[in-house]
Order: C-alpha cells, then sequence, then structure tokens
C-alpha cells in the first residue's frame, strides 16, 4: 500500500480593507469638570446625529477611570459611521465649587480624551454573518471593490463629512471645559 501525502490547504487569506480611518483628535485636562455633564453632553450630540452610542468599557480603579463609547451610525447596507470615543482619567477627587449662588459637585482630575473616526464597510448583519467573508474569491472581490470601485464615493464624501462632525464634537467639548482653545476655524 502506498502512502499518499495530503497537501495541507492554503490558509493565508488576502489583507482586508474594511475600513477608512479619519486623523485622531486628542483633548488634555487638568481641573475640576462635571464628568456628568460632559458625558451626557457627548453622548446627546452623538443620539442627536443618529448614531447608536454604546458604552464599551467602564474600569473604575480608584485613582484612575477608563470609560470607552463606541458610536455606530448605518449610512447603507454596506457602509457605516463608527464613532470611538476614549476616556481616561487620574488622580479623581470629589470636589464642591460654588458657581454663582449654587454649589455644584464636581471631579478635580487629569483628563485624556481622545477621538476616533472611520467608516466600517461589510459590517455584519443582526446575525453576525458577513458575506463577503465566506470565502477567499468573495473576499478578493470585496478588496477589489474597497480600493477601486468605491473609494474615490467614501474618501470625498462619507469620510469627510465624518471628519467634519467630529471636529464639531472636540470643539463642543473644549467649549464645555471653557479651555483657552475652544472653538474652531469652521
Amino acid at each position: 500500500m502506498a502512502e499518499v501525502e495530503v497537501t495541507v490547504p492554503e490558509t493565508i487569506v488576502p489583507v482586508n480593507t474594511d475600513s477608512f480611518h479619519n486623523p485622531d483628535f486628542v483633548i488634555r485636562y487638568k481641573g475640576a469638570v462635571d464628568f456628568d455633564g460632559l458625558y451626557n453632553m457627548i453622548c446627546k450630540w452623538m443620539r442627536y446625529r443618529k448614531f447608536k452610542v454604546y458604552e464599551v468599557n467602564h474600569k473604575f480603579k480608584p485613582p484612575e477611570i477608563e470609560i470607552e463609547l463606541d458610536g455606530r451610525r448605518k449610512k447603507d447596507a454596506y457602509k457605516r459611521d463608527r464613532i470611538y470615543i476614549h476616556f481616561h482619567m487620574f488622580k479623581n477627587k470629589d470636589v464642591e465649587v460654588l458657581r454663582g449662588d449654587k454649589v455644584i459637585k464636581m471631579i478635580e482630575l487629569r483628563m485624556k480624551i481622545l477621538f476616533k473616526s472611520y467608516i466600517d464597510t461589510n459590517y455584519p448583519n443582526i446575525i453576525g454573518w458577513q458575506r463577503w467573508k465566506s470565502s477567499k474569491f468573495t473576499l478578493f472581490l470585496q478588496n477589489f471593490f474597497n480600493k477601486y470601485i468605491i473609494k474615490k464615493e467614501i474618501d470625498l464624501q462619507d469620510s469627510d463629512v465624518l471628519y467634519y462632525e467630529l471636529y464639531e464634537l472636540h470643539a463642543k467639548v473644549k467649549e464645555f471645559l471653557k479651555l483657552e482653545s475652544r472653538g474652531n476655524a469652521y
């Protein structure tokens, strides 16, 4: 009886291009802040612009707090907008501040807020199935479609609009924190 050698099937998949990223924004802040008001303002802004807001991560270790927000807005059956906001806070201390004739509870902290945005293509449906990732051929078709057919549309229309929306949120957060660099060029 002769031995038959079975070749291992090729498992290397092509590089997938299924998201188009925009430049990031960062705010660093040190001082007293009404964090509940800031968090509610950001969530309301995102909901007003038809984003579904998910709190992906909430870590609370006494000197440090991390909160991650993920906003998703469906454009069509193939594309959706994503906004990711990451709060990282240190040295939290509750303080009471007198504003006018009211006493407001605030948090004295050092904070870094990271804003990211990108366009997602071929996101999973309700069941979790991604129709373009069923085989190597369909994955190749998706890459071809993303790189050569709709890349200009995504870069010039969708990504640009999302960038300026995120820039507006960035300016609103700076205004809320009363930073010296508040406002924007647009």
